[in-house]
């Protein structure tokens, strides 16, 4: 059984959020899935894409990028978190689909940034 470091913990927790967070955008009936993606059926297809992507990092053997791709994906996540915040403060509204896990994108891809610089840190004075 592979032993997971701090990383590799918070990148899984956070993949794991942004598949419940796409289900909660659904559930929520977002309103950019009409007018982005046309409909449920291509934000679905789109958003699972978008997530499997992420998802072949874990077993890509390149360790150069490895800590670049999740440091990335930390960082979209992040983004995409904000953004539903911003959209309810600019929409005026009480709810937007993706909210609640909007937020938990935001705190555990900040500590997944967080993480992931320490770790290229060390890895970076051990040469």
């Amino acid at each position: 059984m592979m032993k997971w470091n701090t990383v590799q913990k918070y990148f899984f927790t956070l993949l794991i959020i942004h598949f419940v967070h796409i289900i909660e955008e659904i559930l929520g009936n977002s309103y950019f899935i009409e007018s982005v993606y046309g409909g449920l059926k291509w934000f679905f297809i789109i958003n699972i894409l978008l997530w499997i992507i992420p998802l072949m990092i874990f077993f890509l053997d390149d360790k150069k990028y490895y800590y670049k791709l999740i440091l990335c994906y930390a960082i979209i996540m992040v983004l995409d978190g904000l953004d539903h915040i911003i959209e309810l403060i600019v929409m005026q509204k009480s709810y937007e689909g993706g909210l609640l896990t909007g937020i938990a994108l935001i705190i555990i891809g900040t500590i997944l940034i967080k993480k992931t610089i320490e770790k290229k840190g060390k890895a970076t004075k051990r040469k």
